[in-house]
């Protein structure tokens, strides 16, 4: 299992993932992924804003497989 971040938009039900660049260029967004929980929450420490820590998140995710 991978792990993602969250980061909601608006307070309510707009949510994003957190991306990195692609290989390829900087048009070419990739979710950022961790592969344990613990990185995703210690890299979601650094979107979190005191008070407003609901709004980003750790999630699951699955990567596609070939």
């Amino acid at each position: 299992m991978m792990y993602a971040v969250m980061i909601c938009l608006d307070g309510q039900d707009d949510w994003i993932y957190v991306t990195e660049t692609g290989a390829h260029n900087s048009y070419d967004l990739e979710v950022k992924i961790f592969a344990t929980e613990q990185q995703a929450e210690r890299h979601a420490d650094v979107w979190r804003v005191t008070g407003k820590e609901h709004q980003v998140r750790v999630v699951e995710y699955a990567t596609a497989t070939a």
